[in-house]
């Protein structure tokens, strides 16, 4: 009887192993059969292959190529499009249904394919060829400005400036390779403070100006807290190609009505990885009245990304003050669609410091908030926020911040 049982197990391994044998040996013979460019030897290997393995998907891409390098690219795009309802994140099936559609003369169609696989793999290099072939394609006719801002982003993230010779046009030199983007905006604001402390009110216009290597924004804020009078004036300086890095200078003014006026200064690096995240470190400089205080602060973000849709993660590391014995930190997670829409709730818990009495008091503060933007007609954005902040001894207070941004 243990005969028998052995016999049996020696055959199915021996079976096991030929059936994996014969499964190799139909892909090196599909592939022998297209090095010698006999496409349709090949498609009936594959075709029957498939048949009998309906899980072997990579034997599912080969076909699929081999009928379009057969000269059969509907059928081919018809087989990817199979394969891109199982897996629509495939930056592979992504860039050969591009290519096949290029074939057909379809660059439009093909680059908005490409977009979407840089979006899911942005280091794929191949995809980026294809791109800026097919947009040189289309700026001998009319899109000039497209081709020169992608070739311009192909250059910083490859430092492959061979590549892109035969791309750029002669004509191009005196267009505008970016387009700029500028913004103006107002807002309003009104928080709800407990007890029988004063309402909070605030009104706020502002300008931005978003170029290729470089952008700056201002803003300018009425606020009326506690009674009191404030204006305040703010602007940021951003440099996108310092190094790899993004260099951000911030500065703010503030004129509290009867008061000294007091003013913060600051700078911000960021740090890009890709799908893996992003790194940032801060420092800021404050003067209110008497107090001086220097802030540092760091913080790391990892990113779930899906073709148009990002999920942040974003975890302060290090947040202290000179006058902070403990650090405090900030836990934000945002989800960003397509680039313009978004929505972020974030927490976070600090110390401030206020000047009480002609001494320098603590106080520990507490925030909850979501606020987001959507896009909505005629380049319009529409922003809002909602704000629960906790001042430890002092207030509670409840906020909602609304406005609007024109894009131009």
């Amino acid at each position: 009887m243990q005969n028998y049982v052995w016999l049996f197990l020696l055959g199915f391994c021996l079976a096991s192993n030929s059936y994996g044998q014969s499964q190799e040996s139909s892909i090196d013979d599909a592939n022998t059969a297209i090095k010698a460019n006999n496409f349709a030897h090949a498609i009936s290997i594959l075709e029957n292959f498939t048949a009998e393995n309906q899980n072997n998907y990579d034997a599912k891409y080969l076909l699929a190529k081999t009928y379009a390098w057969n000269k059969d690219i509907d059928r081919g795009i018809a087989a990817l499009d199979i394969l891109l309802n199982k897996f629509p994140a495939n930056s592979d099936y992504l860039l050969s249904k591009a290519t096949f559609l290029s074939w057909q003369d379809k660059n439009n169609e093909a680059i908005e394919l490409l977009h979407t696989a840089r979006i899911i793999s942005p280091t794929y290099q191949d995809v980026w060829k294809l791109e800026i072939k097919l947009r040189h394609r289309i700026a001998k006719k009319k899109d000039e400005k497209e081709l020169m801002a992608t070739i311009t982003e192909y250059e910083s993230r490859f430092g492959d400036k061979e590549y892109t010779k035969k791309y750029k046009l002669s004509k191009l030199t005196t267009t505008t390779p970016y387009k700029s983007k500028k913004s103006v905006g107002f807002g309003f604001g009104h928080d709800e403070l407990t007890g029988k402390q004063p309402d909070w009110n605030d009104f706020s216009l502002s300008f931005s100006n978003d170029k290729q290597k470089y952008a700056y924004s201002a803003r300018l804020e009425f606020l009326n807290h506690f009674n009191i009078e404030d204006q305040q004036l703010s602007a940021d300086y951003l440099y996108k190609n310092f190094y790899d890095f993004q260099l951000i200078a911030f500065a703010s003014l503030s004129t509290e009505k009867k008061l000294v006026p007091s003013w913060s200064l600051g700078s911000q690096l960021n740090r890009s990885f890709g799908k893996k995240g992003y790194a940032e470190i801060s420092f800021k400089h404050n003067t209110y009245q008497d107090i001086n205080s220097d802030i540092i602060r760091a913080a790391y973000a990892f990113i779930y990304q899906k073709i148009e849709t990002k999920i942040h993660a974003l975890f302060t590391i290090i947040n202290t003050s000179e006058y902070v014995e403990t650090p405090g930190y900030i836990i934000q997670f945002s989800y960003l669609h397509n680039d313009k829409a978004f929505i972020r709730a974030s927490y976070s818990n600090n110390t401030e410091l206020e000047n009480v009495g002609e001494k320098l008091t603590q106080y520990d503060v507490t925030s909850y908030s979501i606020d987001g933007r959507y896009p909505i007609k005629h380049n319009i954005e529409l922003s809002l926020a909602f704000i629960h902040h906790i001042q430890d001894r002092v207030y509670k207070k409840n906020g909602i911040h609304t406005g609007l941004r024109y894009i131009y």
